[in-house]
């Protein structure tokens, strides 16, 4: 007998096969649970219905994000770190996306279950913003100016964050990111 979290997972392995196949309109408990090998009943001992699952499996996908982002910002120069941390933040969102027929809407909150979990991503990753620059300021790597903030620095991202990040064309992406690079870094350098 699987264990309960291996039963999580089961459902929403299945769940993802599913959604990227038919979209979130076109998927229900019943045929996750069908998908999986189990019984509709089990599925509800995981989760309260549909949406739940849409958002555990939204927070499973953004998680991954955040840990590249994470690991990217950690070593090296500073604006190297910057510019890795922004670059994989925005090449996996849009990876995301193309996640099958129907990636991009488990980011664009076409569901509450994904509004939840695009809403607790940007909290996570403003927090994570935050430490990051904290840790450069304490460095003497960067300005020590109290206006700028995570969200400060994610406002000059929105270009590069769904839905607009969807339409800039992929050759034309990296370019962009990196002009956008070197303007942010410029005013978060230490004078």
């Amino acid at each position: 007998m699987s264990q309960p979290t291996d039963r999580r997972d089961q459902i929403l392995d299945a769940a993802a096969r599913l959604l990227a196949q038919g979209g979130i309109g076109r998927t229900s408990v019943a045929r996750i649970a069908r998908e999986a090998g189990i019984g509709v009943g089990s599925v509800y001992l995981e989760f309260a219905g549909k949406d739940a699952i849409v958002e555990a499996l939204s927070n499973r996908r953004l998680a991954r994000v955040l840990a590249g982002m994470r690991t990217a910002g950690a070593e090296g120069p500073w604006p190297e770190r910057f510019a890795r941390m922004m670059t994989l933040r925005a090449d996996a969102l849009r990876r995301l996306a193309e996640d099958g027929a129907h990636g991009a809407e488990m980011l664009q909150c076409c569901c509450p279950g994904a509004a939840a979990a695009w809403r607790a991503f940007r909290e996570d990753e403003r927090a994570l913003l935050d430490g990051w620059l904290a840790a450069g300021r304490a460095a003497g790597a960067l300005e020590d100016d109290p206006r700028i903030d995570g969200a400060t620095v994610l406002r000059a991202y929105a270009a590069f964050t769904p839905p607009a990040l969807f339409e800039l064309e992929a050759q034309a992406l990296d370019a962009a990111l990196q002009a956008m690079h070197a303007l942010v870094f410029a005013g978060l350098r230490a004078r």
